[in-house]
This record gives C-alpha cells, structure tokens and sequence, in this order.
C-alpha cells in the first residue's frame, strides 16, 4: 500500500532500519534511507505459503524472524523499526513490543500503521482490553482460542459467503486453528492503542514518545499511523527540516512551477505536505507569541 500520508510520515524515518513482513508491499522511504527486511520465512517458502503472490515482487528477506524474536538483530543496532499491519496479527503484542524497543536505538523511530476497524472488516469487534493484553503477557500465554471464536462471530460470520453455506461455527473454529490462519487477533482504535501502550510503560518499562499521528481517511485508506520515539527526547523534537526548493507556498494551481521534481512526484508530494505542516506551525507560533506579549503587557 502507497499513500501520501505514509509517505509523508516516513519523512521521519533516516539511517538504517528494519521493516518487518513488508512482503510485495514495503514502505516508500525517502532517498539515502536503508532498510533491510524481516520475515519469519525466506522469500521462496514466502512463495509457497503464499500463492496468491506468485506473480507479484517480494521484498529480499535479510533476517529470518518476527516482531516477537528479532534475535537476528543485536540491542540498540538500529534507527527505525517499520511496522505496518502487523501488531494486530501477534498473540502477544507486548512480547513484539520489547522486542522492537529492544532493537532501536535511543531516539530511534518505531513507524506503526495498524488498521481502523471502523472501516475494516472488524468493526463487528469490541477493541481488545488493555487488561487483556497485559494479563496474557504476564500468564506467559494467549487466549489463542478465544480470539478465534471472536474472529468467526464476528468477522466472519458478516462475510457474504458465510450466508450462502453457513459452516458449524465449532468446526470453523477449529478448522482455523489447525491450519494456523493468520487472523487479527487484536483490534485496536487510535485511542484504545494508546492506552495499551501507557500500561505497557508502566507495566514494563517500555517507553516511547508520540512525535506525529495520522487518522484514518474513510475512503482513502483504512489506516492509522503513529510515529513514535524510543525514549523520551529532552526537549520536544520537530518535524523533520524541509529542504525543498520546488516547493513555493506563494505560488499554487495555475501559478506553480512546472519544473518536475529531481526525485519525482511521490517526493514533490511528499515535500509539498510536510511544508504545509511547517508553515502552519510557525504561523500557530507566531499567534502564541503575540499572545504572551499581549498578556504580559508588551
């Protein structure tokens, strides 16, 4: 998947990094960014479990691993970990949670997309507890079985193929166990996940910082994204710097420069977003600014 607001978003990503199951669809990074990719299979028995995907470029698998057991990757070796629809298909997110902290660097970027079930096939699904998750974690196990009945009542039972030839609900549980499916097994909003990642804080010691967010777009995508930081900064970190002299924000529509862009136009976009973002901060600032003067009387 491709959008602008994930490629805005990965403005923020530099160095060297880790995506984990990018499969044919990895994330758009900006240049002189390098990424190496995680999967728990290598790319040709990705090909089997997945023939669906034959004809379609897998991304080159460097390390053989999950968000749960990055062991291929050593403490603190890297700068951004990118997770895009993932989190929701591990049993213990939190275990996957260290894991990542684990890798990044202090101040290194976690770039987390999950999907919006309001807009998605699980909007039939309560969000899943934060006291669930951090009771499985600490049990050392998962509600392996609970998560699948939950996914047959409520994802697929509404499918338009459940009504043509109802299957045994029982049977179809256990059916999905035994082949190993990949469901969703958590379904999170933005603020049920922040929630979960304030008890994980408290809970384990794990901290990161929100820098930036964005929603979902009904219609566009079915996504939200968080970027969040490996610690906490001491003092607020900024958007990404804007280096783009195509861009003139006094010229649009008709009047803009038809001059293409060195890097093309995902970048032109992409650069064109994040200097919006910028103007519009400075000129929130500058109305701060006029505001303390006037309350201190200057």
């Amino acid at each position: 998947m491709s959008s602008a607001k994930r490629s805005h978003l990965a403005g923020w990503l530099t160095g060297k990094g880790i995506e984990l199951g990018a499969l044919h669809q990895p994330l758009a990074v900006p240049a002189g960014v390098q990424v190496e990719y995680v999967d728990r299979l290598s790319v040709a028995d990705l090909r089997r479990q997945y023939p669906e995907l034959a004809s379609l470029d897998l991304v080159p698998v460097a390390h053989i691993g999950s968000a749960e057991d990055l062991a291929d990757i050593a403490d603190s070796s890297v700068d951004f970990v990118v997770a895009c629809h993932v989190l929701e298909h591990i049993e213990d997110p939190t275990r996957a949670l260290r894991e990542i902290h684990r890798v990044l660097r202090d101040g290194g970027i976690f770039f987390c997309a999950l999907p919006e079930p309001r807009v998605t096939f699980d909007k039939e699904r309560q969000p899943t507890t934060v006291d669930h998750l951090v009771r499985d974690h600490a049990n050392g196990s998962t509600s392996r079985r609970e998560h699948f009945v939950d996914w047959v009542e409520n994802v697929e039972r509404h499918q338009p193929w459940w009504a043509e030839e109802p299957p045994d609900p029982l049977k179809r549980v256990e059916l999905l166990l035994d082949m190993d499916y990949s469901i969703h097994f958590h379904v999170w909003r933005p603020d049920t996940f922040l929630d979960y990642l304030g008890a994980v804080r408290n809970a384990q010691g794990i901290e990161f910082e929100l820098l930036d967010f964005a929603g979902c777009q009904p219609g566009v995508d079915d996504e939200f994204i968080f970027i969040l930081r490996k610690g906490v900064a001491p003092v607020p970190v900024t958007a990404p710097a804007l280096s783009n002299p195509w861009f003139n924000p006094a010229l649009t529509g008709d009047a803009a420069p038809a001059t293409p862009h060195p890097l093309g136009a995902r970048q032109a976009l992409r650069d064109t977003v994040r200097a919006g973002r910028v103007a519009a901060a400075s000129v929130r600032a500058a109305g701060q600014r006029r505001l303390q003067r006037a309350r201190s009387g200057r």
